[in-house]
C-alpha cells in the first residue's frame, strides 16, 4: 500500500519543462461581470449532450492531479501507477482492475476517481481522488515529465554531466531543515555523514549533489535547487528549479 501511494505522489511532482505558444487561448470561456473567467459556471456539453472534458488542466488544491485514461480498465502499464514498478516493485498484480470515473461538476473543475481493485495485493478496493483546475485564458504549455528518468545514462555521446564540488558538513548543516512553498509543498533537507538528501511528498529521501557551495542538483530526476542564505550563511529559503522556479521558505 505504501509503495502504491508513493507512486501516486511521485507522479505528481512538478518536475516539468515547458514551452509556450501564447497565441493559442481557449475559446468560449464564460466571464463574470468584471471580465474574469467564471470557473463556477455550468460545465459545457458536447452536441450529443455528453460532458465536454476538454481543456488545459493543472493540479488542484484538493488532489494530486493526474492523466485520465480513455480506457476505464486500462492495465497498470497504461497508467501513472507503472511508476511504482520502476521504484521498488510493482504495487499491482495480474489481478488488478483500475476503474477511472471522470466528471466535471462545473466549468473550472475536473474530478477523477481512480478505484483500485486487486484482491491478490489488497484486502479491499480503495479509491484515490484527483482534482484538477482549468487553466482558463492561459497559455498552451507543452509538458515534458522527467521524473524517474532512466534513459540518459544509456545514451551514446552523452556529456560528462554536471561538475561537482566539495561542501563541508559544517556548511551544509546551515541548510538542513524544512522548507515550504506557497502552494504548501514541503521539502526536507537532511545530511547523513558526507551525503546530502532532500525529501518531498513523504517519499524516500533522494541524494543531492553540490555544483557550488549553494547550488545542488539531482540525478534521480531533472531538478536543481539553490539555497538563499542570510549574513551568517544560514539558509532562509531554497529555490526549486523544476521547469518553473518555486521558492520554498524555511519553516521555523
Amino acid at each position: 500500500m505504501k509503495t502504491l501511494l508513493a507512486a501516486v505522489a511521485f507522479a505528481a511532482l512538478p518536475a516539468l519543462a515547458s514551452a509556450q505558444w501564447p497565441n493559442h487561448l481557449p475559446a468560449g470561456v464564460p466571464k463574470t461581470a468584471d471580465g474574469k473567467p467564471n470557473l463556477a459556471a455550468p460545465a459545457p456539453r458536447m452536441p450529443d449532450g455528453k460532458p465536454d472534458l476538454s481543456g488545459l488542466w493543472q493540479n488542484g488544491p484538493t488532489g494530486l492531479g493526474g492523466a485520465p485514461s480513455s480506457d476505464p480498465n486500462a492495465p497498470p502499464a497504461a497508467t501513472f501507477f507503472n511508476i511504482g514498478s520502476n521504484m521498488k516493485g510493482s504495487p499491482l498484480t495480474d489481478q488488478a482492475k483500475i476503474t477511472e470515473r471522470i466528471r466535471r461538476p462545473n466549468f473550472g473543475t475536473l474530478i477523477t476517481d481512480v478505484t483500485i481493485d486487486d484482491p491478490k495485493a489488497y484486502t479491499k478496493p480503495f479509491t484515490v481522488r484527483f482534482a484538477q483546475d482549468l487553466v482558463a485564458d492561459g497559455e498552451l504549455i507543452e509538458f515534458i515529465c522527467n521524473e524517474n528518468e532512466q534513459s540518459s545514462g544509456h545514451l551514446l555521446g552523452k556529456g560528462e554531466g554536471p561538475k561537482t564540488c566539495n561542501v563541508s558538513a559544517q556548511t551544509f548543516d546551515r541548510y538542513v531543515g524544512r522548507y515550504r512553498t506557497a502552494a504548501g509543498m514541503e521539502v526536507a533537507i537532511t545530511r547523513d555523514g558526507a551525503r546530502f538528501y532532500g525529501q518531498m511528498f513523504g517519499l524516500p529521501p533522494f541524494e543531492i549533489f553540490a555544483s557550488s557551495e549553494r547550488e545542488f542538483f539531482l540525478t534521480s530526476f531533472d531538478a536543481r535547487m539553490t539555497f538563499q542564505v542570510d549574513g551568517a550563511g544560514r539558509a532562509t529559503a531554497l529555490v526549486l528549479h523544476m521547469g518553473d522556479d518555486q521558492i520554498a521558505t524555511r519553516v521555523p
